[in-house]
């Protein structure tokens, strides 16, 4: 849910982002960010000839690989620029080749019919240990390869572990949004270094009113064909200048514009001030970047992206305005969409956070057992669907992208193609069309949409009944506690629950009082027993179940163990025991928040440690510290 969010400010700060560097700088964080990763670098496809930046196809001769930057939290790098061949024995190259993202376990154990091998000289030249690798191709919408983004050593609760399809997945869906950006971001560099290249000689002609020579007119080629808005204005904001994507874009035509302000575009949706500041910015010299809401010739309201910038005369006065523009309505309309369904999931998260505090603060011992019926299933049901359908959101919205860029480059481009282009041009987009099956998608999408709201409806409904449930007395007071005797204390309460299933084996050792919210602890050691009663009573075998409890001390922690012989935990699900609502027990028998209260209990407020040991089939040791010198934070 978050993870929406992520992606959406994510896509505005690459989108807004104009300096190249920065914009890696931006790409390489946030992958590293989303993935947990300790290291991540770029490399960029660059000309042989040239060396400056290109794109790769298949079987594209004369391009290199340059590295452009690298991340490391666990060491400082200073590397240099270094250019290579696209082999494709190597990762990067593979992954450029192949176009596809590559998932390696672990760099030093590839099998050697990979088709690629894992280089070590930079490990042995810094000292590190490349363990797990996610290596992924950055393509735009015409399926070219821009760079490669690398990350390495994905890092969970200090331990390095394998890259999941997940990782892959949102790594995958960003590259393609940083080719954009960086294709947009190279396009606008070119346009810039282009006007500025003619900038002076535009203003003389335009201040001369003479006819442009032939510099001027290649200018005013490149800016009649160009796929976004171009205006000119005087000093004092009155048109004289737009290119033929304007009338495209508003309905009006330059006879109807011309002589006139921008103002007949304006739809009533921003302030005075929002006017007054746009004006004293270019007014000031200054470059101004923004969006407007804006009204076509018909009525029809759109948005657009604009950057104005002043072209000056020798003497550095202003004569004129230049803006550029973007047209921006459906990444606005489907952006709305997204953060509409990302707020009503927010505040889903909210109220199920405030229910899981009122669990902690408030739940009384023999609550747990009654909350525990069906609740995990109720809760998990609903979401899970929820979440499946928006990640088959995301990727219908991928595709339905791709094609509104293929009906856009057929609509800029029409005027000026043959019949053939025309008809070769419809054919892939036919072909997109039957290949993608988007007639099923708009039908589904509307499916999709109407069950994720009837889900978030159940949610809602779930977490208000988790509300009512849990207004009991608070039991958050810190006070001296004698873990040993809270022990005991609830050994009474489920010995009678227990007796069938597991023999009970008490090992108390001489500890100290400590500072600590009994009844919250308690609810840990009963949630443990409980845990590990199920795990004995559903593992088929004739061995006698058995329950062991022991605690000890040193000078700054006490501890205490519960182990049992049960069925044990598989090594997949070790790292998610302790998430909200995630359980392995069948619908009914658990709610998943047991171990997740417990370790906000030990953890968060006790500022202790709640660790575990396990083998399937063999039994399973919880081992819970607590600090002795406990301040209430």
């Amino acid at each position: 849910m978050n993870l929406i969010k992520s992606f959406y400010d994510i896509g505005k700060k690459l989108s807004a982002e104009k300096d190249i560097k920065k914009l890696l700088e931006l790409i390489i964080n946030s992958c590293m960010e989303l993935t947990l990763s300790d290291a991540g670098t770029i490399y960029i496809v660059i000309d042989s000839q040239t060396n400056e930046w290109s794109t790769y196809e298949k079987n594209d001769k004369n391009k290199l690989l340059k590295f452009e930057i690298a991340k490391n939290n666990s060491i400082k790098l200073n590397l240099e620029s270094t250019i290579t061949e696209i082999s494709e024995n190597s990762i990067f190259g593979y992954a450029v080749r192949t176009g596809q993202p590559l998932r390696i376990d672990n760099a030093y154990n590839i099998p050697k019919d990979a088709g690629y091998q894992f280089n070590d000289r930079f490990d042995k030249m810094l000292g590190y240990k490349t363990e797990s690798i996610l290596t992924v191709p950055m393509k735009d919408h015409q399926d070219r390869i821009l760079g490669v983004i690398q990350l390495i050593n994905k890092k969970v609760s200090g331990k390095v572990v394998p890259f999941s399809s997940k990782d892959e997945m949102i790594i995958y869906s960003l590259a393609g949004q940083a080719a954009v950006a960086l294709e947009n971001n190279i396009l606008y560099k070119n346009m810039e270094n282009l006007l500025e290249q003619y900038r002076q000689i535009v203003s003389e002609e335009i201040i001369k009113r003479k006819k442009a020579d032939e510099e001027i007119n290649k200018l005013l080629s490149a800016i009649e064909h160009s796929p976004v808005t171009v205006m000119i204005t005087d000093i004092n904001g009155y048109i004289e200048y737009v290119n033929p994507k304007f009338t495209q874009l508003t309905g009006y035509t330059f006879k109807e514009v011309v002589g006139k302000k921008p103002n007949i575009l304006k739809s009533g949706k921003h302030s005075a001030e929002f006017y007054k500041r746009f004006w004293d910015t270019i007014i000031s010299g200054k470059e101004w970047y923004g969006e407007f809401n804006n009204k076509k010739k018909n009525g029809e309201l759109y948005w657009e992206s604009v950057s104005v910038s002043s072209l000056k005369d020798e003497n550095n006065s202003i004569k004129y305005f230049i803006a550029i523009k973007e047209d921006i309505t459906e990444k606005k309309l489907i952006a709305k969409k997204l953060e509409e369904k990302n707020t009503e999931l927010q505040e889903t998260i909210i109220k199920l956070n405030n229910a899981q505090s009122q669990l902690i603060q408030k739940e009384k011992m023999a609550s747990i057992g009654q909350l525990a019926a069906g609740v995990a299933h109720e809760i998990n049901n609903p979401l899970g669907y929820v979440m499946s359908n928006f990640e088959t959101l995301k990727k219908y919205v991928t595709k339905f992208k791709e094609l509104l860029l293929m009906y856009k480059d057929f609509i800029d481009n029409h005027m000026s193609s043959t019949t053939e282009d025309i008809k070769r041009k419809t054919g892939y987009i036919n072909e997109y069309i039957a290949k993608n099956k988007i007639d099923f998608l708009i039908d589904d999408l509307f499916e999709l949409l109407k069950d994720s709201g009837e889900g978030l409806d159940r949610v809602k409904n779930i977490v208000n009944a988790l509300r009512v449930f849990s207004h009991v007395d608070q039991l958050s007071d810190f006070s001296e506690y004698d873990l040993n005797m809270g022990i005991r204390t609830t050994l009474q309460i489920v010995r009678n629950k227990i007796k069938y299933t597991a023999r009970i084996y008490e090992d108390y050792g001489e500890i100290p009082l400590i500072m600590a919210s009994g009844g919250e602890i308690n609810q840990v050691i009963l949630n443990l027993i409980l845990n590990a009663e199920y795990a004995i009573r559903t593992k088929i075998s004739s061995d006698e179940g058995v329950i062991k409890i022991k605690t000890y001390h040193n000078k700054e922690s006490v501890y205490f163990e519960v182990s049992d012989n049960g069925i044990g935990i598989k090594k997949e699900d070790l790292g998610k025991i302790f998430e909200p609502f995630y359980t392995t027990k069948p619908v009914g028998e658990g709610t998943g928040l047991g171990l997740s209260l417990s370790y906000d209990i030990i953890v968060k407020k006790h500022k202790g440690d709640i660790s575990v040991i396990s083998e399937p089939g063999r039994g399973t040791k919880f081992i819970v510290k607590l600090p002795i010198e406990q301040h209430k934070s």
